[in-house]
């Protein structure tokens, strides 16, 4: 009977071992599960997102209201690293320019960048240039606004609370007002000698025709 009661203490302190084990192991798993956890977070936690701001200088005005960009606007967002940005759309919310994910300055970031913008956004829009052209049809009020490119160019850090970015007019606005002094209904207007298409490079933000 004592050799029986001794190989049942011995079970029980295998299963005992064997419990302590499974926990042992168990604690182990969490603990490496929540270090992995925190080893992916880590790089976005050393991140700051940037804020994006915008105005325009006001040597004259082709929007809507004449004085500021409208909500939904949106715009193209380019920067060099350690900022990345290329072609980032930007859409405005009526405060500020919503990026349509998250741009970052560089880990451990502290001297400043350089960022370019433009309005429209449009997703043909290269790094090292574009062509853009006005639409032809401009009676519709959407063609209008989006004939109208602007540039921006801001330098920021990340000490600022925010990357303004103030826009200015690369084209120019004509203006055509027709007196009819012949009695005939005139249906339309055409005007010859006139460039509607440009190349952009942006290393230096030259147009050419």
């Amino acid at each position: 009977m004592t050799n029986i009661h001794l190989r049942e203490g011995l079970n029980n302190s295998n299963q005992f071992n064997i419990a302590m084990k499974a926990k042992l192991m168990f604690v182990a798993l969490c603990t490496v599960a929540l270090a992995s956890c925190a080893k992916v977070a880590t790089p976005a936690g050393e991140q700051k997102a940037i804020r994006f701001v915008t105005g325009l200088q006001f040597d004259f005005m082709t929007k809507s209201n004449g004085v500021e960009f409208e909500a939904n606007d949106d715009f193209s967002l380019f920067a060099a690293e350690p900022v990345s940005a290329n072609n980032v759309r930007l859409v405005y919310n009526g405060t500020e320019l919503l990026p349509e994910f998250p741009v970052y300055w560089g880990v451990g970031q502290t001297a400043a960048s350089s960022f370019t913008a433009y309005y429209p956004y449009r997703n043909d829009y290269e790094t090292e240039g574009f062509t853009f052209s006005v639409a032809e049809d401009q009676t519709n009020s959407a063609q209008y606004y989006r004939s109208d490119l602007m540039r921006a160019v801001a330098v920021a850090s990340p000490a600022e609370s925010a990357v303004e970015l103030d826009f200015k007019h690369l084209l120019s606005k004509v203006v055509i007002n027709v007196v009819n002094e012949v009695g005939y209904d005139i249906q339309n207007v055409k005007i010859n000698g006139v460039c509607v298409s440009t190349d952009l490079t942006q290393a230096v933000g030259d147009l050419s025709s």
